[in-house]
Order: structure tokens, then C-alpha cells, then sequence
């Protein structure tokens, strides 16, 4: 039927018109209508009666009397003539009971019932249809309601449709039938806009085949839940033919684990692989369009796909074949005209990734088959999201409760928590923390601004950042010292905070240009070799291809190898150091470093790849370059020109290489990822000239933008774990636990520190949390709070049942440590852990698994010192694993690895012995 207010019909505060499709499309008008004492309503019908359509009722109160109704009303006016006359043009007539019946029955005494409530029903009704009063519902009103059944044509209401469920073996089969098809496509001959239409069609056409084909028909209804799966209409179906006793709770059991499992799925994607806890709340779903509002196009709704496509079409492209002026452009200053260039692959891949990432539908970030469109893919403006901090003032509603709920939600807390507490296990910062977090990132920005910035209009001329023609009449350059301390603006605190990023940027630079960036002109002469080895097996392969490269690069003239790397110290004090070892032919290895002030580590590893590049292209009679680094995102920012943190050493590269590429067709250039563990060759030498160079920083040391960002990052959070110290803030009985000796303290990177573990299981994490708060089903909690259950332990020793109390003492319990469980967080976990019901409430149910933390590799030298310590033959594990294994040989007497021709030579070993036979007594 598909409802919708037609304002577009009657625009009127006390007039409503209703439309409902029936079939065939065809429309079917109500109208609601609400007269006042000067009969305004009536007199905007009687205006209006050519613009409205017509009707199949009109009903309303509409505070008119007449002889026609209300029999006892004497004679009729003008007002009721005009709406009778207005109503027929409208094809309906009012509806007359045979015997008076008022609608009106006044509350205050001495005013008697009359009929100022009316129906009117359609001309062609069936005789003897009129509407009932209904004064048996009239409740605490004064109005008696009117009611009326209208027949209509019966309309068949569509209760299946087509459907797709993600990771069915439905999707595998479209996907791969779509697959088929695109890899068959033929697009070598596409020249004529015709035959791109074809292919598109084509396209669409297999899409369409393949998902009728695969998908499964279901069936709409009232019930229809998200959660429902196959076990649930299994066991539902068993029953419904069984009607056995044994059978009666199956389908309450399995449509409980179907929530949970649907509902556990949806707060593990939010809260620990998402980390996008406000998605949780109802002002971040999706809006949907209202039903009620029609799309209208010259005063009248488009119904139909070609009702909406003429008004699209007639909207956006209102000028096409019309006659226009060409004089205007003459008063706009020529260009030179610049050269189109084909949609290069770079360009194509980089959209594809970007489709791929953000096709989910709504603003809920839960990406919709994302994993599928990989398969196929291969190889709101600041002005909607500004007010909302406003309006939640103004409704009441503030971002602090809003985000406690989302902890709570993600935690399975109770609602007597404390917010401090709650916040800071769920891994989000305060709001005020992360709002001035916010504010102090923003400051950075100003360097990212076009240089003719409006903005930066409105600053001084210290820092050099605006190059218009002439600043505001407001800028603060104007400004009289003493006013510019009294005046209070985010202009202001942009100028003062504008030094705390000092590298030059360029959002508009030329290298930057679409279409003609070096990967797109020179995509064939640039390769990238990125694979990162996973497990052991990997690494090995990972080093013997390193090797490969490193001698046939060696034995080729013409081929340069340049490894970079580099360093930033922990400490602040110091700067970031950048290195890079150079070979060629004969010439080499040639290391070469400097000072990169303040910067991260992939903006130091950009910065060591621009020096490596330009050692590079300096080298004469060169025509393949290999770079080496331990960074794929500075490897992929290398040929991005676009605005980035480093973005001036990417311009360096990009201008350096498309001038040495464009020499010569065969000249190449190759990143390749060295992983850091392998401490290989070249790369490794870079990395010890980095990290062995100390440097502290200058008053003028260059700044990053990357830099910034983390130093504010970690301003919060240090106010954060002040702020956290505080019991009115996270609680008074908040357990605080250690780490390695040291205290957990809060943090949102990478998730809260409570969940990395936890965080897996939605029932052991509510344990978790209700215990650290201490606010859990135990006896402290009910007499703190005058709970009606029992508040002692049950155990020999009697007493109260506190949180202490249990890990400490109870012997109900089981205990892996002699040490205090609430000192170590590791105890504490395993305690959990081996007693999976404390802190719980009590449950028929098995206890779900405890989530178990994926073990950390002891870096190998950390492992080796070790062993040498006790005397013990070093591992030879994959990350410390010498180049060549069955060239070394473990030589006791010198406790270390020796090679073995150095071992032969010393007569430490015989020549003819085996790798690994006897060593020499």
C-alpha cells in the first residue's frame, strides 16, 4: 500500500491527506481535517478544490453546524453550503446517520451534544454504507470517534523474497559464477560507446543471472528475526511434528544459543576487531528515508521509476540543449589546456580498495560481504556532525551518559558501576579527554590548508603560512597586541599552536595530478615485492629470495642496491636518525645517514627511502634500482604525492624518478619489504648505523605531522592515567592489578589492556569486569546495596563473601599461585580461569571456554643469551637463523657458532667431518 503524507497536495497545518497505492498503481486520497471557530480549514478546501484530487473519504472535526446533520440545528449557513459544494467537486458526499447521533459532548455544564464530527464517503458507495459512532470509546475526549470500512481492491502483498545470507554456499556460487564471467569479459576491442554499453549490460546482465540463479527465496513475516538460523527451524520442525514432551524445550534451547551466538558475533565486530563502541548507540544507526514523504517533481509524487527518473534527469541536467552565452567566459582568465590521460591500474586499484572497504550499507562501519567483494575486487561533511554535540545538550542527552551505556553494553556491567571504571576497562577515553584530544589534532591541520585558505587569511604573518593576495580586514596581523589577548577564538589558538608542525605540505602539488603521477605513467617500470612471511617456513623462503636478489644484483653492473632504514629513540630528547647502505658493481657497501628531527618511524623509514632513492639515481650507468626496507607503509607512501605525513619526501622521490624513468623505457625500479627479524645483509648494516648515531634535538628540529598527532595521543593519555588514579573516577574498589611488577594503566590503542584477552568471551568478560569494580553477584555487593540474598559465604570459615575473601581465602576455590590473585594480572586470569562461576550468576549451563592468549615469541637473541648463560646450545630458530647453516658448527671450547671453514683452519675440526659430527676433545 505504501503510505504517505502528501504535503505536496495540501500544505496546510490542520489539513492531513493520506495516500495508499492499490492495484495496478492506482492511488487512493484520504484527507483528516481540523476546522476552528473561523472555519479556516474549510475555507482553504473550497480555495484549493482544483488542486486536490479525488477522494475516497474526508473525515474530521470539522466545528460546523447544519440542518443536513444535525436535525435539531436549525436552518444552515454559508460555511456548511461551501463545504458540501466543495466535498461533491472532491466526489464525496457527508454521511448521514438515519437516526441523530451527536459526536460532540462538551464537558462543561449546560452546553448540549451536537454533530460537528463528519464523514464523507464517496458518491458510488454501496447503498446503505455510512460510517458508526462509536461512543463507547470515547474515553477521557470529548469526541466520539467515527469509523467506517471502505472496500478496496485486493492487493497481493509479496511474502517471499530473494535472499543471500553472507558466507552461505549461495554467495560462494555467485560469487564465482560472477567471477567467471568477469575473467571471460573481452575488452580489448571497446572503442565505440555502443560497445561499451554492450559490455556494461553484459555486466549487468550475469550479475542479475547469477544472483537469481543462487539465491534462495525466503518467506517475510511479522517474525522474522535476524538471528534465526537453520537449528532453529530444525528443532522447531521436530517439535511441531513430534508434539513430544522431550521435544518442548529444543527450540527454546536453540534459539537462545542463536542469540547468543548472533548477538556475541555483533559485540566482538564492534567493541574488539571494529573498536567503534559508539556504533552501539541509537543516534549512530542508520536514518532512514521517512515513508511518509514523497518525492515530488512539479507539484506531483513520482510513483514510478520513470516519474523519477524524468525528475532527476530534468533536475541535473537542465541545461543540456539549451542555448546558453558564451560571452561570461571571456571574463574568466584563459589556462593552458591540460592533456587528458587514460584512467590508469593505480588508479583503478586504489578505488577498488576503497569501494571494497566502505560498500557496507548505513553509517554502521559493519562491512556487508566484505570478504566477497575482495574475492571480486582482486587485485557525513563536518556540517552534519557538528550540531550533534548541540543537540544532545539541548535534549538532555550527554556524550558522557551515552558513552557509559556503550561500556556497559560492551561489558556486561551492571548499571551501579562506576562510569570511570567502565569507561577505562572498555578502552574509551573520557569524552573531555578525547574532545580536547580532538582539538589539540585539529591544530596540526593548519599546515595541511591550501596557502589561499580563507583561514589562514585570518592569521598573522609569523608563520609564513599564507601566500594571497591581501590578509582579512580581521586577521590578527591588524590586531593591536592588547586586543589580541582579550579576544578568545579558534583562530587564535590556531595561530598560537601553529608552530607544533614545521614540514612543508602541499595538498595541491603538481605530482600529485590524477592520471599523471608516476605510478600512472610509469606503472609497467615499477614493481613492489611486499610479501610478509607468517610462520617459519615462510621466513626461510623469505631470506633464501632476499639472498637471490642480493646476488644477481651484485653480479649485475648496471643494477644498484640501496637498504633503508630507520631509527626513532624512545626517548624524546632525542631525534630520529635515518640510514641507508648503497651497492654497486664494485663499488660498496656504502652507508650513509643523518638526523630526521622529530618524526615516527614511518616517517623516518619515508625519509631514509628518499635518501636511499637519491643515493641511488646518482649513481651513473644504472638502470635497475632495488630498495630495500622493513616498512610497507612508508614503501607504499614512497610514490603517493598526495597529502600525508613526509608528503615533501614522496615529492621528492616521485620528481627524482619520473625524470630517470622517463629517460628510458627499460630502466626499472623495485620495492622490496625486508622483514626486520631477519636482520639480513644490507638492510641490517642500515639499521646499525640508524640506531648507533645519537642526536638530541635542536629548537628547530622538523616536526611531522604523524608526530604531533601521537605526541597529543600521548598527552591524553597520560591525563587519562592521572585521571584514572583518582578513585572518584574509576572507583573505590577498583581492582588494580600489575603487569610484569608494573600497574595497568588505560589505554584505547589497540584495544583496553583488560580486553586484549578477555575481550573474546562476552560471559568471561562480564566476570572480569564485575569483579575488578567489584560490583558482582557476592555478598558485599548485596549489603552494600540492601539486596534480599544471602551476603555470607558459605564455606567452613563463614563471614562476609568480599571480593578479597574469594581470591584470596575461600577454600571453595582453587588457586594455581600461593600469591595473592588480585596483586599479578596473570594470577588473576588463571584464577578466572580455573574457576570459570566465581563472579557469575548461577547457571544449568556449561561455562563457555576461557579465551586463551596467543603466545608471544621470545625475540631470539633475548632466547640465545639465555641459553649461552646456562651453558646450552644456541637456537637455531628461524629469526636469528644464520644464512647458511651448514657452513656453521657450534664449538663448545668458545661457546659460539663458528664457520667452518674458520673452524678447520683453527684445527678445531676435521675437514672431512659431516655438519654436525664430532667436535675435537
Amino acid at each position: 500500500m505504501r503510505p504517505a503524507f502528501r504535503t505536496d497536495l495540501a500544505d496546510h497545518r490542520d489539513i492531513l491527506v493520506l495516500t495508499l497505492w492499490g492495484e495496478d498503481n492506482t492511488p487512493l486520497h484520504y484527507i483528516n481535517v481540523y476546522s476552528d471557530q473561523n472555519s479556516t480549514a474549510i475555507n482553504w478546501l473550497c480555495d484549493n478544490v482544483e488542486r486536490l484530487p479525488q477522494l475516497q473519504c474526508m473525515a474530521g472535526d470539522f466545528n460546523c453546524h447544519s440542518s443536513v446533520w444535525d436535525p435539531r440545528h436549525e436552518g444552515n449557513n454559508h460555511v456548511a453550503t461551501s463545504l458540501i459544494d466543495a466535498a461533491s467537486d472532491l466526489g464525496v458526499e457527508v454521511s448521514v446517520q438515519p437516526v441523530r447521533t451527536p459526536t460532540h459532548f462538551p464537558h462543561a455544564r449546560g452546553l448540549v451534544p451536537s454533530v460537528i464530527d463528519l464523514m464523507f464517503l464517496p458518491q458510488d458507495r454501496l447503498v446503505g454504507l455510512t460510517h458508526e459512532v462509536r461512543t463507547d470509546w470515547i474515553g477521557p475526549s470529548d469526541h466520539a470517534p467515527l469509523c467506517v470500512t471502505l472496500p478496496i481492491r485486493a492487493t497481493e502483498v509479496a511474502s517471499e523474497r530473494l535472499a543471500m545470507p553472507k558466507g552461505s554456499e549461495e554467495e560462494s556460487s555467485f560469487l564465482q559464477a560472477l567471477l567467471t564471467y568477469i575473467k571471460s569479459m573481452d575488452i580489448s576491442n571497446i572503442d565505440t560507446r555502443d560497445a561499451l554499453e554492450d559490455l556494461i549490460a553484459g555486466l549487468a546482465r550475469a550479475c542479475n543471472d547469477a544472483w537469481n540463479s543462487n539465491a534462495k527465496t525466503v518467506k517475510v513475516n511479522t517474525r522474522s528475526k535476524a538471528w534465526w538460523n537453520a537449528d532453529c527451524a530444525t528443532a522447531m520442525r521436530q517439535y511441531r511434528q513430534s508434539r513430544s514432551p522431550a521435544d518442548y524445550g529444543a527450540p527454546r534451547r536453540a534459539t537462545k544459543a542463536a542469540k547468543r551466538q548472533f548477538f556475541d558475533e555483533r559485540i566482538e565486530t564492534i567493541a574488539t576487531k571494529n573498536k567503534r563502541p559508539w556504533d552501539l548507540m541509537n543516534w549512530t544507526k542508520q536514518r532512514n528515508l521517512p515513508t511518509y514523504e514523497a518525492i515530488r517533481y512539479n507539484e506531483a509524487p513520482c510513483n514510478t521509476m520513470d516519474d523519477l527518473w524524468q525528475a532527476l534527469h530534468a533536475t541535473y541536467n537542465a541545461a543540456s540543449d539549451r542555448p546558453v552565452k558564451v560571452e561570461v567566459l571571456e571574463e574568466v582568465e584563459q589556462e593552458p589546456p591540460r592533456e587528458w590521460v587514460d584512467f590508469s591500474t593505480a588508479e583503478l586499484r586504489e578505488e577498488l580498495a576503497k569501494c571494497s572497504n566502505t560498500s557496507a550499507p548505513g553509517p554502521d562501519h559493519l562491512t556487508c560481504h566484505g570478504d566477497a567483494w575482495q574475492l571480486i575486487a582482486g587485485d557525513y561533511p563536518l556540517s552534519k556532525t557538528s550540531p550533534l554535540p548541540r543537540l544532545c545538550a539541548a535534549l538532555g542527552h550527554s556524550l558522557a551518559q551515552m558513552q557509559r551505556k556503550a561500556a556497559l553494553w560492551i561489558l556486561g556491567a551492571f548499571r551501579t558501576s562506576p562510569g570511570g571504571g567502565v569507561e577505562t576497562l572498555a578502552g574509551l577515553p573520557p569524552v573531555h579527554l578525547h574532545i580536547k584530544k580532538l582539538v589539540d589534532r585539529s591544530f596540526a591541520r593548519t599546515r595541511t590548508l591550501l596557502n589561499t585558505h580563507p583561514t589562514l587569511s585570518l592569521m598573522s604573518t609569523r608563520h609564513g603560512l599564507f601566500r594571497g593576495e591581501e590578509f582579512h580586514p580581521c586577521a590578527i596581523s591588524s590586531m593591536a597586541p592588547s586586543l589580541q589577548k582579550r579576544v578568545k577564538s579558534s583562530v587564535m589558538d590556531a595561530e598560537a599552536n601553529a608552530s607544533v608542525v614545521n614540514e612543508p605540505m602541499n595538498p595541491l602539488h603538481e605530482e600529485a595530478t590524477p592520471g599523471q603521477r608516476v605510478s600512472d605513467l610509469f606503472g609497467a617500470q615499477i614493481t613492489y615485492d611486499l610479501d610478509i612471511p607468517r610462520d617459519k617456513e615462510a621466513l626461510a623462503d623469505r631470506r633464501n629470495h632476499l639472498d637471490a636478489l642480493r646476488t644477481e644484483g651484485g653480479l649485475d653492473p648496471r643494477t644498484v642496491m640501496v637498504a633503508a632504514d630507520a631509527s626513532v629513540p624512545t626517548d624524546n630528547r632525542l631525534q630520529a636518525i635515518i640510514a641507508c647502505t648503497l651497492i654497486h658493481g664494485d663499488v660498496g657497501p656504502s652507508v650513509s645517514r643523518q638526523v630526521a628531527g622529530k618524526a615516527t618511524s614511518d616517517d623516518a623509514e619515508l625519509a631514509a627511502i628518499a635518501m636511499a632513492v637519491g643515493k641511488a639515481l646518482q649513481r651513473p650507468d644504472s638502470d635497475r634500482i632495488l630498495v630495500f626496507s622493513d616498512s610497507t607503509k612508508a614503501i607504499k607512501w614512497a610514490l603517493d604525492a598526495s597529502l600525508h605525513s613526509g608528503q615533501m619526501h614522496s615529492i621528492a622521490i616521485c620528481s627524482k624518478l619520473r625524470t630517470w624513468l622517463s629517460d628510458h623505457p627499460d630502466r626499472h625500479v623495485q620495492f622490496i619489504h625486508v622483514p626486520s627479524r631477519l636482520q639480513w645483509d644490507i638492510h641490517f648494516s642500515s639499521h646499525e648505523a640508524a640506531t648507533q648515531l645519537k642526536v638530541p634535538q635542536g629548537p628547530r628540529s622538523r616536526t611531522s605531522l604523524d608526530y604531533a598527532r601521537k605526541r597529543t595521543v600521548e598527552q591524553m593519555l597520560k591525563e587519562w592515567t592521572h585521571l584514572f588514579q583518582q578513585p572518584e573516577y574509576s572507583g573505590r574498589s577498583f581492582l588494580r592489578t600489575k603487569r610484569k611488577g608494573k600497574p595497568i594503566a588505560p589505554s584505547h590503542l589497540d584495544g583496553s589492556p583488560w580486553l586484549k584477552v578477555m575481550g573474546k568471551s562476552n560471559a568471561h568478560t562480564a566476570r572480569m569486569s564485575r569483579s575488578i569494580l567489584n560490583h558482582a553477584p557476592i555478598g558485599e555487593y548485596r549489603r552494600r546495596f540492601n539486596l534480599s540474598e544471602e551476603v555470607n559465604c558459605s564455606c567452613r570459615n563463614g563471614g562476609l563473601e568480599t571480593r578479597a575473601h574469594i581470591l584470596d581465602q575461600c577454600p571453595r576455590y582453587t588457586r594455581k599461585r600461593r600469591a595473592p590473585a588480585r596483586l599479578e594480572h596473570k594470577n588473576y586470569l588463571e584464577f578466572l580461569e580455573v574457576n570459570p562461576r566465581t563472579f557469575a550468576f548461577p547457571s544449568e549451563n556449561p561455562p563457555p571456554p576461557f579465551p586463551k592468549a596467543r603466545p608471544k615469541r621470545k625475540p631470539p637473541d633475548q632466547v640465545n643469551r639465555r641459553r649461552l648463560a646456562h651453558r646450552m646450545q644456541p637456537d637455531e630458530g628461524l629469526h636469528d637463523q644464520p644464512a647458511r647453516p651448514e657452513d656453521l658448527i657450534w664449538v663448545p671450547e668458545l661457546f659460539r657458532l663458528l664457520r667452518r671453514d674458520e673452524a678447520i683452519a683453527a684445527g678445531l675440526v676435521f675437514a672431512d667431518q659431516q655438519q654436525g659430527a664430532g667436535l675435537l676433545d
